[in-house]
């Protein structure tokens, strides 16, 4: 019995993965993917990418982890993300072209391999701190700094002071916020620094904003004495997820 040459093999892998690709284009005509959509999405992406690495498709193999990065994501298959695989699975059957054809002709892609999502993810975190009271604060020049840094660096998120609390929510590409928040550490205005919530996001919530301001002011208070049904506000004995919600539902009565 005849072996089935490797280069067909290689042909046969492009004709299949364009297959494939048809079927999750289909797939992601829909606004919103439920579990099982995403799984089977996640499942077919997967297995496209073993099989591209095995017949030496290496460009196209990462571009499907890229992909899988995409869909694993905090928040899930948006429609921000869906347009985004959209467009990457759009691009698959060029690079399988344009690798068999190295593959047919020396053995070998030289197709550039796309650098991995993940050194770009975006990403949120929240931290808290309290108000140093030995330090004089004027919070317009603190507001106007922040803003000037973060639009540099496309950096957004919102801000809220409360008694002697700060708690700040921060949305960007992860390197950055991890440079940002070194600086925030340092800054002698506020003390008892304390990250309560890092994790990567498929899309931003405070994208309008370089940095939301809620002072320390009758409105707020009020505000607050509703979310938390309590009259002094502790941010220290709330959850980091309850932060969250309270900071987002902060900035959504704000617009």
């Amino acid at each position: 019995m005849n072996e089935i040459p490797f280069s067909s093999m290689q042909t046969e892998f492009v004709d299949y993965s364009n297959d494939v690709i048809e079927k999750l284009r289909i797939l992601l005509m829909s606004e919103v993917l439920n579990e099982e959509e995403t799984y089977e999405l996640l499942l077919n992406t997967h297995n496209l990418k073993g099989a591209a690495s095995s017949f030496g498709f290496e460009a196209y193999s990462r571009h499907c982890h890229n992909i899988e990065n995409l869909l694993t994501t905090d928040g899930g298959c948006s429609k921000n993300i869906i347009s985004e695989i959209l467009l990457r699975l759009e691009n698959l059957p060029i690079v399988a072209d344009q690798e068999l054809a190295d593959l047919l002709s020396d053995g070998k892609s030289h197709v550039p391999v796309p650098q991995e999502a993940v050194k770009s993810q975006q990403a949120t975190l929240i931290y808290v701190s309290k108000r140093n009271e030995d330090v004089e604060l004027s919070v317009e020049d603190l507001l106007d700094v922040a803003r000037r840094r973060n639009k540099e660096h496309n950096i957004t998120g919102a801000l809220l002071f409360s008694g002697y609390y700060f708690v700040q929510v921060l949305e960007g590409e992860r390197s950055k916020l991890n440079n940002l928040y070194r600086n925030i550490q340092a800054d002698t205005r506020h003390y008892q620094v304390d990250v309560c919530y890092v994790a990567d996001i498929a899309e931003r919530f405070f994208g309008n904003w370089s940095m939301v301001y809620f002072p320390d002011n009758k409105r707020n208070k009020d505000k607050l004495r509703q979310l938390t049904d309590s009259d002094v506000f502790n941010p220290e004995s709330y959850s980091s997820k309850m932060l969250l919600h309270l900071m987002r539902k902060f900035t959504s009565d704000n617009d």
